[in-house]
């Protein structure tokens, strides 16, 4: 059986929006990561933080892409292949917000890195997880396992 087309010009202009609000938040955590790389690898922390301060923008988007996506299932009776679409989209958002929150995650310790001295790879080849977390939240006692991250291998 063939899908039909929805004939709405505001149910058609709520889906390019989806659309367009997907390819953004894929293209802002695409860059994240790409960015954190960056840091991790030229000991930039500026751009560390920058990736930092760019997940605002991808939470936000996640939510205003849930938000509309739900609108358009609740109001304009999408037909099968535009029904698709929303829920593949409602799916892949949470990937995607994930994605941007490794960045994060990466871009943290890559400021971290390139900020504390006790980190500095130059200094020593392994660090321990306690060092990091003790030089991180000095402010209050952490709990870590003893192992032992290599510096030297980030940068190969």
């Amino acid at each position: 059986m063939a899908d039909r087309e929805h004939t709405s010009t505001h149910h058609n202009q709520l889906l390019g929006t989806l659309k367009q609000k997907l390819l953004l938040m894929s293209y802002e955590a695409e860059r994240m990561i790409s960015d954190c790389i960056r840091s991790l690898v030229d000991r930039r922390p500026s751009l560390a933080e920058q990736v930092i301060h760019r997940d605002d923008v991808v939470d936000k988007l996640e939510i205003e892409i849930d938000d509309l996506g739900y609108e358009i299932l609740a109001l304009e009776q999408p037909v099968a292949c535009d029904f698709r679409f929303i829920a593949t989209s409602l799916k892949i958002v949470k990937d995607i917000e994930r994605i941007g929150d490794t960045a994060v995650n990466i871009a943290s310790f890559d400021y971290l890195m390139a900020c504390h001295p006790a980190c500095s790879a130059d200094a020593t080849d392994y660090i321990s997880v306690e060092q990091i977390s003790n030089a991180r939240f000095a402010s209050r006692p952490a709990k870590v396992v003893s192992c032992e991250i290599s510096i030297s291998s980030f940068g190969s």
